[in-house]
């Protein structure tokens, strides 16, 4: 039987826009670290593991807690783009649905913009597998603020291109992660503005899995309008952006 894989359409747009995610992909607010280090058991000494971390974006962000932070990521292009940016980090190939850690040997389990990827209940069991009782889980997106007509239009560029999103958005995962065992479930947001250029808007647009996946005249039709939308702007401009965090006990 087969087991486990990487989405296709993740593996391969990740693997061929690893240098635009890094370079593009925006970073995670220090609010959001300091709700980790308060309530989420980020501390010295505590074993973490931030799953799917691709190029390292929250994983850089962990470390200096002093936790013992191991990332784990499938996609070779993503990992080398990692050990980059976070030299040192111990990093392992794996799964959200096979994780390679034993049971209930983790403080933390950190999911950043990755978890709409996952078989949602398989990947849940695994991380109530790992955790030890009264470890946290937390699920983290950046999330694009749509209240602005620019970046509404940017997403739909992107959805009409590239024929949809290939996940479900805008889950209800308070509900999920409560469903799934865990306790005292909480929903936190941040405000996460981004200073930003013309060019690195574009990179933004090529970074997103289903389009970098597109076929390249496809993709090049994509990223022009994207150009387009932005061709006025005065550089540099903010690019708003909201962070959402779920953090949930183990219980």
């Amino acid at each position: 039987m087969d087991g486990p894989k990487v989405n296709a359409v993740a593996a391969a747009g990740f693997t061929r826009e690893a240098d635009a995610y890094e370079r593009a992909r925006p970073s995670y607010p220090d609010a959001l670290v300091e709700v980790l280090v308060k309530e989420g058991g980020l501390r010295r000494g505590a074993r973490v593991v931030d799953v799917a971390a691709g190029t390292g974006k929250l994983t850089r962000l962990l470390r200096p807690s002093g936790a013992r932070v191991v990332a784990i990521e499938p996609l070779m292009a993503m990992a080398g783009s990692l050990v980059v940016a976070v030299p040192g980090v111990p990093l392992a190939a794996g799964l959200a649905e096979a994780l390679p850690v034993a049971s209930g040997s983790l403080d933390l389990v950190t999911v950043a913009q990755g978890f709409h990827w996952f078989d949602g209940p398989t990947a849940f069991g695994e991380c109530r597998r790992v955790l030890r009782p009264g470890g946290h889980l937390a699920l983290i997106w950046n999330e694009r603020d749509e209240s602005v007509p620019w970046v509404s239009e940017f997403t739909e560029i992107l959805d009409r291109h590239g024929g949809g999103r290939p996940y479900v958005r805008d889950q209800d995962w308070v509900r999920l992660t409560a469903e799934a065992g865990f306790a005292d479930v909480t929903s936190q947001r941040f405000d996460n503005p981004v200073v930003t250029d013309r060019e690195g808007v574009v990179a933004r647009a090529a970074s997103t899995s289903y389009v970098a996946a597109l076929p390249d005249d496809r993709r090049h039709v994509a990223l022009a309008a994207v150009a387009d939308l932005v061709a006025d702007f005065s550089e540099p401009f903010v690019y708003p952006h909201i962070t959402d965090l779920t953090l949930a006990v183990r219980a």
